[in-house]
């Protein structure tokens, strides 16, 4: 439609269409102008509206490649794209002391490890690795840049934390509860210890001996407040931990690499 419209409006406005044609390198490339399809290895000129064009191409094996161009009204744009061959290295899956684990690339099944993976180097991708009792692994890496190298990616299975516990709601909640506890301490520990520092102030010109008792009550019920409020300290960082942790437990991990041996 976007195409359509276009041509419509050069047309009304008596503007000339400018032309693209298009050879790619290798020939079974396949060719997209503005995310529609154009054809494959070579694209004769085609005529387009003035303006912004992207050419996708893409080919298996070789490393896709996006050309943006600005077309002229009248002008023929000639665009050779040679794409590159992908450069592979090979992934060793192992899981210890585990044997029949499925293991997954995306959610394509790709055989049981341990299994021997030959990838396109600098490429993000996505293994999942899961046993005949329910225990997992996932793994997210960027491939090595490192073609025709051999690498070693050992995985450790458990069990997934169960669902529909809402665990991450709870541990959220009792953070808050925790947070909202220091508050408490904290205002209360600050309102007694600011009274009993201005009764202290005066103590020693008083000879009341209810002013003295009352003013070492206030001591006593500050030097609480301090206590509760180092302990609600204590039990926020406890929870917000915990709140953390229980966050994280699902998130996929991200692997960096180690050069071994091929």
């Amino acid at each position: 439609m976007k195409e359509i419209s276009a041509r419509l409006s050069a047309a009304l406005s008596g503007n000339k269409n400018a032309a693209v044609a298009i050879r790619s390198d290798p020939l079974e490339s396949q060719i997209l102008i503005n995310q529609n399809y154009a054809g494959r290895g070579t694209v004769p000129a085609r005529e387009y509206p003035p303006g912004r064009i992207t050419i996708a191409v893409a080919a298996e094996g070789y490393s896709p490649q996006n050309v943006e161009t600005e077309l002229a009204g009248g002008e023929l744009a000639e665009i050779d794209v040679n794409l590159i061959p992908l450069e592979y290295a090979e992934i060793n899956i192992n899981i210890p002391d585990r044997t029949g684990v499925s293991i997954y690339q995306g959610s394509l099944y790709v055989g049981e490890a341990p299994l021997t993976l030959r990838l396109p180097v600098d490429q993000l991708k996505f293994i999942t690795a899961e046993t005949p009792g329910g225990e997992e692994a996932k793994v997210v890496f960027t491939t090595p840049d490192f073609p025709g190298e051999t690498f070693d990616l050992s995985l450790v299975t458990k069990r997934p934390p169960p669902l529909g516990l809402r665990r991450v709601n709870n541990a959220r909640a009792r953070y808050y509860w925790a947070w909202g506890g220091t508050w408490i301490t904290g205002i209360a520990a600050w309102i007694s210890y600011g009274v009993y520092s201005g009764r202290s102030a005066v103590l020693s010109q008083s000879n009341s001996p209810e002013f003295y008792d009352s003013t070492r009550r206030i001591y006593y019920v500050s030097t609480g407040a301090m206590v509760l409020l180092g302990a609600a300290v204590v039990h926020e960082i406890y929870q917000m931990y915990r709140y953390l942790g229980t966050a994280m437990e699902g998130a996929t991990p991200i692997f960096n690499w180690g050069k071994t041996d091929k």
